[in-house]
């Protein structure tokens, strides 16, 4: 949650110009990352604000994380976690983070990343990704 209480993942996707917005599905959205740890992650959550992951509706989710693997940059190297936390109220998602850059001083020992992609063009390449001609 922000500081004012409200769900960020839920004004992310509830806003249909946002930015951020990468691909909206009928029960998952796919948007940018606003702070991620490497430049290039994308989240994949519901459009509705949910705490608990459950498979109401698999072939949704799976068609938008199908999606949003095809969003990234062809030769980065990626990793994918699922974030939940029911017990703070937490809306879940998953994340995917492409390999771009190495944590180097800076961000070891201070804790803090060094973002130098803005992750709203992030979002643009990925929504050129989607829409460009599928290579075989």
């Amino acid at each position: 949650r922000g500081i004012d209480g409200r769900c960020v993942l839920c004004e992310l996707v509830g806003d249909h110009d946002s930015p951020f917005l990468v691909e909206r599905g009928a029960h998952y959205a796919i948007v940018a990352h606003p702070l991620p740890r490497i430049g290039g992650a994308l989240l994949v959550t519901p459009l509705e604000h949910d705490t608990v992951v459950d498979d109401e509706v698999p072939a949704d989710l799976a068609i938008r994380l199908h999606r949003a693997l095809m969003a990234l940059p062809d030769d980065a190297a990626m990793n994918m976690w699922l974030v939940a936390d029911e017990a703070n109220d937490a809306h879940w998602y998953f994340e995917l983070q492409p390999r771009t850059a190495n944590l180097a001083g800076v961000e070891v020992a201070l804790g803090l990343n060094v973002v130098a992609r803005d992750p709203l063009v992030a979002a643009a390449e990925a929504r050129e990704r989607l829409a460009a001609p599928a290579q075989c």
